[in-house]
């Protein structure tokens, strides 16, 4: 399974950052971050397991669209995130 979860456009760079839920219950789920030109080209891209929950996969993705999170950064946020003790430091996270 993999599906779009959000959009962001930088204006800064003239790029856009797709975010993607990925995964299934066997393996887990994760996100993907993909970085675009203008013309559809890819930049640069990361991708990540995270949970064996897709709602919190989910929330995961969202929070990480709504942070303007970058493909490189990706893998240093990953264990931040997993190891914060309840939802409301996740829900604060970004």
């Amino acid at each position: 399974m993999r599906k779009h979860v959000g959009s962001v456009r930088v204006m800064e760079e003239a790029v856009t950052l797709r975010y993607y839920l990925f995964g299934n219950r066997k393996e887990g789920y994760g996100v993907e971050i993909i970085k675009v030109t203008e013309d559809g080209s890819i930049l640069d891209s990361a991708r990540q397991r995270v949970t064996h929950r897709i709602k919190e996969a989910s929330e995961f993705a969202r929070a990480l669209a709504h942070g303007i999170v970058f493909p490189g950064s990706l893998e240093e946020i990953v264990p931040e995130w997993n190891f914060a003790s309840s939802w409301t430091a996740k829900s604060n996270f970004f």
